[in-house]
């Protein structure tokens, strides 16, 4: 072979190799920008897991809360019937001592 067609074929070969070369360095650019991306949305992602996992505790805790204030609320719901029975007999009671008082008028 000539030695200009030698040194063509290098030349190509060459160029052939830098434009690889470049690829590949391009290539682990992009791998490297794509990595990136999805640490971040894999933190993201634990964060908002973080968050909803917190949320669902609190939600469970004041589940909690509101069965017991349920619970208060029934306790007092039925003390304030007791006590509206207790003041109704009451009630009765004076209206017959108040009878018993008219009648005793009455005959004076």
């Amino acid at each position: 072979m000539k030695e200009g067609s030698k040194n063509k074929i290098i030349l190509v070969l060459a160029l052939l190799t830098l434009i690889f070369f470049i690829f590949l360095v391009s290539t682990y650019q992009d791998l490297a920008k794509q990595k990136g991306l999805t640490d971040q949305e894999i933190r993201i992602r634990m964060n908002l897991e973080e968050e909803i996992m917190g949320l669902l505790k609190q939600n469970e805790n004041l589940e909690k809360k509101v069965g017991f204030l349920q619970g208060q609320l029934n306790v007092e719901k039925l003390t304030y019937q007791e006590e509206i029975e207790i003041l109704n007999q009451k009630i009765l009671e004076l209206e017959g001592q108040l009878q018993t008082i008219g009648k005793l008028k009455e005959k004076l």
